[in-house]
């Protein structure tokens, strides 16, 4: 049984590369995981997860997650995180682009009995398709003209 702060180092290493198998005994059988607004990293079970962040890693081999602060409680734990990569790996949902992104994010997770039994994960998936180059920037895509006439609209 690992206290929280543990499992959240834990789970940190593998997003950043360890072995997956090491989530065995940090992570229940039946964890969900709930990530909006994209469903695309949800997962129902260990080893669902574990094909999450598989193809996570397959898209973005440099991939790097950090903990930027941590709030724990007797069986929750609220994280803000700070993601970096490079989209390098093609999968069947996003064609390689080369191009880096940084993107934050907040997690909120539960455990029981020494393990992490759900996440809920948000992240601003808007940045990150604009700093992958898949989506433009809606802002910059508008003309000045664009953004007047919706000023003096409104």
């Amino acid at each position: 049984m690992s206290d929280i702060r543990t499992i959240i180092s834990d789970l940190v290493a593998v997003w950043n590369g360890a072995d997956l198998d090491s989530l065995n005994g940090i992570v229940d059988e039946n964890i969900r995981r709930i990530s909006s607004p994209t469903t695309l990293t949800n997962a129902n079970g260990l080893d669902d997860l574990k094909r999450v962040i598989t193809e996570a890693r397959t898209m973005m081999p440099d991939f790097h997650v950090s903990i930027e602060d941590t709030v724990v409680g007797e069986d929750k734990s609220a994280l803000f995180w700070r993601a970096t990569g490079t989209h390098t790996g093609t999968t069947e949902a996003l064609p390689a682009t080369g191009r880096s992104f940084t993107v934050d994010g907040i997690t909120f997770q539960t455990y029981s009995g020494g393990k992490l039994i759900e996440e809920r994960v948000a992240f601003d998936n808007l940045h990150w398709l604009v700093q992958l180059g898949i989506l433009e920037n809606p802002i910059e895509a508008k003309t000045e003209a664009d953004l007047t006439d919706e000023i003096s609209v409104n």
